[in-house]
């Protein structure tokens, strides 16, 4: 009875511990898809060479469509996803703003982050996994539109 005891311990101290940033890096690569209480949803691609980029949607009170871009550099450091504007299609995120996301759930099918720089009163993000979703379609949409001269 305590070998069944301390097996079964065993097994949920493992699913407590902590990820390394190195798994969650592993584990975050590829397309994510989200949809917001506001009406916007959008994708996220994060690739194995430090690019995340964004496409977001939204629909503005008269019913137009609104596309936002994002093309970011990013890591993670005590799990913690660091972002660095690269390029956007908005005014107001400039080269160089910096983002930074604690991760509070990542597997393979969920992630979970709550921004924490800039400091402000935002809501849990929760981003689903694109597993049917090409490699590098987000990032490469979104890098040709903000790269036009």
């Amino acid at each position: 009875m305590s070998k069944v005891f301390i097996i079964a311990f065993l097994f949920l101290v493992q699913g407590c511990v902590a990820k390394s940033d190195d798994e969650l890096s592993k584990l975050i690569i590829g397309t994510w898809s989200y949809n917001y209480d506001s009406g916007s949803y959008g994708f996220i691609e994060y690739t194995d060479d430090g690019d995340k980029c964004e496409m977001n949607f939204s629909f503005g009170q008269t019913g137009n469509l609104s596309v936002d871009l994002y093309w970011n550099k990013w890591k993670i450091e005590d799990s913690i996803i660091k972002s660095e504007m690269w390029a956007s299609s908005t005014s107001f995120l400039q080269k160089g703003y910096v983002i930074h996301d604690k991760i509070i759930e990542l597997n393979g099918e969920k992630l979970s982050v709550d921004m924490i720089i800039p400091k402000g009163d935002y809501k849990v993000e929760y981003h689903h996994k694109s597993n049917k979703s090409e490699s590098g379609k987000v990032c490469s949409i979104v890098k040709m539109h903000l790269t036009r001269n």
